[in-house]
C-alpha cells in the first residue's frame, strides 16, 4: 500500500470477509505520506500483519518483500486498490485442489472510484498456456492465488510495470499448470 488510505479500508475488508479463513494478511506500507500506516494498524485481527518498508521501494520490491514474510504455502496478492469477492479463495482452493494447479486466476469485474459497477467483465479460460498468454495478459494480479514456491523461482524484481506478467509467463514457460474461474471474483 502506497498512499493507499482511502481504498484501503475496502480491499481489506473485502479479504477479512472471505469464507475461506485460514489466510494471514501482510499488509506493507511503501512508506506512505498519508495515514496509510495509522489504519493498516487499525483492523484489529490476529490474523493481520503489518510491515513498512525502510525506503519506498515499489511495488515489484514490496511484493518480493510480502512474499519473503509470508509463511503459507500459498499466495494470493490484494492491491489496495481492489477488492475480493467473498468466497474468492474458497473456490480457488476448491480448484486448486481438483486439479492441483500451480496458479489459480479469477475473472474480473471493474468499478469506478465511487466503488459502483461498470458494465463489462474480464472473462477467463479454464486454462491458460505460455502462447495464449502471449497474446493477451488475462491473469489480473489481484485474481491470482499462486504457490509460494512457484512465484519464487520466477519472481520478476525488475521494478518496472508488469512485473507480474513476466512472472506467470515464467511460470507457464516452465511448465506450471494456470487454471482460471470465469467467474469475476475480482
Amino acid at each position: 500500500a502506497y498512499n493507499a488510505e482511502k481504498p484501503l479500508a475496502q480491499a481489506v475488508r473485502s479479504a477479512l470477509a472471505q469464507s475461506y479463513e485460514n489466510f494471514e494478511l501482510i499488509i506493507i506500507d511503501d512508506c506512505s505520506t498519508d495515514a496509510t500506516n495509522t489504519l493498516a494498524n487499525s483492523f484489529g485481527d490476529s490474523r493481520i500483519r503489518v510491515l513498512t518498508n525502510s525506503k519506498n521501494s515499489g511495488a515489484s520490491q514490496t511484493r518480493h518483500n510480502g512474499v519473503s514474510a509470508a509463511r503459507g504455502e500459498w499466495l494470493a496478492f490484494l492491491d489496495s486498490d481492489d477488492i475480493w469477492a467473498p468466497d474468492k479463495l474458497e473456490k480457488q482452493m476448491m480448484l486448486q485442489s481438483a486439479r492441483n494447479a500451480d496458479l489459480v486466476f479469477t475473472g474480473s469485474a471493474f468499478i469506478n472510484q465511487d466503488g459502483n459497477p461498470k458494465d463489462w467483465v474480464l472473462h477467463v479460460p479454464d486454462t491458460i498456456s505460455y502462447r495464449k498468454l502471449l497474446k493477451q495478459n488475462l491473469i489480473s494480479n489481484s485474481s491470482v492465488l499462486v504457490r509460494k514456491e512457484r512465484f519464487l523461482a520466477c519472481e520478476c524484481l525488475c521494478g518496472g510495470l508488469h512485473e507480474d506478467f513476466v512472472c506467470w509467463l515464467r511460470m507457464l514457460k516452465d511448465g506450471a499448470l494456470a487454471c482460471g474461474i470465469d467467474e469475476p471474483l475480482l
